[in-house]
């Protein structure tokens, strides 16, 4: 596999841990300059991500979620993931990101799911 061409960057709490994950986006751009940084949030951190330009899109968990609130492969597969990483260990987008297909996937060693 060559270098990814669209990166997920999953942080899905607080707008302050939002914040320190931003220079990842950074350091990605950084290490490969033709890279899509896709980062998905929450609706209320979107404002501030779109601030970031290392930050090619920013999305909304929600928006990634039918009306029960579980994410849909679908919609996932749509970003066009190459890499997708968990920065905050959330179960339920872990399972769908597989389901998606996303060919490489990284998570935290914490969480069995991962």
């Amino acid at each position: 596999m060559g270098a990814p061409r669209t990166v997920v960057l999953g942080r899905t709490d607080s707008i302050g841990d939002v914040m320190l994950t931003l220079p990842a986006a950074g350091v990605l751009k950084q290490l490969l300059p033709d890279v899509r940084i896709v980062f998905v949030g929450r609706r209320y951190t979107l404002p501030v991500l779109r601030q970031c330009r290392h930050v090619d899109l920013a999305v909304a968990r929600e928006e990634l979620c039918d009306a029960e609130g579980r994410p849909l492969p679908q919609r996932i597969r749509e970003l066009q993931a190459d890499a997708w990483v968990h920065v905050f260990p959330d179960k339920a987008l872990a399972f769908a990101v597989k389901a998606a297909g996303v060919p490489s996937r990284i998570g935290t060693s914490h969480r069995w799911w991962h």
